[in-house]
């Protein structure tokens, strides 16, 4: 995102990648949680179920649905106050 922004406006700490006009994500989402429905995803403690206007609601690890952009994404027992309020 930071790279599409006019460089003259904005400064950036950070620069993504941008491949054929689209920015690439600098985490690579590996997938080890396979169930296909809601209730069985959130029944295992390692999984959280998302869901996003965008695309098909699915089943991610806890990792992955953290590294997923809070405001694109809606997942389960992911909280992202909880990370900022543990970092001070």
């Amino acid at each position: 995102m930071a790279a599409t922004l006019p460089k003259d406006k904005y400064k950036c700490d950070f620069s993504s990648k941008i491949i054929n006009d689209e920015p690439v994500i600098p985490v690579q989402l590996k997938e080890s949680c396979s169930q296909t429905d809601e209730n069985s995803c959130n029944a295992d403690s390692a999984c959280s179920w998302c869901k996003s206007a965008a695309v098909k609601a699915k089943c991610n690890t806890l990792a992955n649905a953290k590294a997923l952009p809070a405001a694109v994404f809606s997942c389960s027992k992911v909280n992202f106050f909880d990370d900022f309020n543990n970092e001070e």
